[in-house]
């Protein structure tokens, strides 16, 4: 066996990320000292206490995690999949549509909310992933900035 294919794994271990490496370096403060993944994590808690939040849309929202600098908020429709998908057709839209518009909606959201949106301009993001009540994915929509 040759030494250059041992050599070339070793260095390539040896130079490899060391597991938590990424979260490290992710979660250093960002340039004005704010340590963005402590930010996530307290969003979480709090918007966590209001859990389950029902909105105005017919969604309930019912869950929210962080992970790194990204907080991740899951609302399920009162609606299944195919009741969804009917309702959008009737509304005369096509549901390519209504993901687009769901998803601007959210960031408009969002980026209309103070805290939310200066989360969002200090580095953090929010995704908001929707599912339908028999369980399909609707849409999801990440927001990473706010102008």
């Amino acid at each position: 066996m040759s030494n250059v294919p041992l050599a070339l794994l070793a260095s390539a271990l040896f130079f490899a990320p060391k597991p938590g490496a990424a979260q490290d370096f992710v979660c250093k403060p960002n340039l004005i000292g704010e340590d963005m993944c402590q930010r996530a994590d307290e969003i979480t808690l709090e918007i966590g206490k209001m859990l389950p939040m029902k909105t105005n849309d017919g969604t309930t929202l019912v869950e929210i995690y962080a992970e790194n600098t990204t907080v991740s908020v899951v609302g399920h429709w009162e609606l299944s999949g195919e009741q969804l998908s009917e309702s959008v057709r009737r509304s005369g839209m096509s549901v390519s549509e209504f993901r687009e518009k769901g998803v601007l909606s959210t960031k408009k959201m969002v980026c209309g909310a103070d805290v939310l949106a200066s989360f969002v301009r200090l580095g953090g993001e929010l995704r908001y992933t929707y599912y339908s009540s028999d369980g399909a994915r609707v849409f999801e929509a990440l927001v990473v900035n706010c102008e």
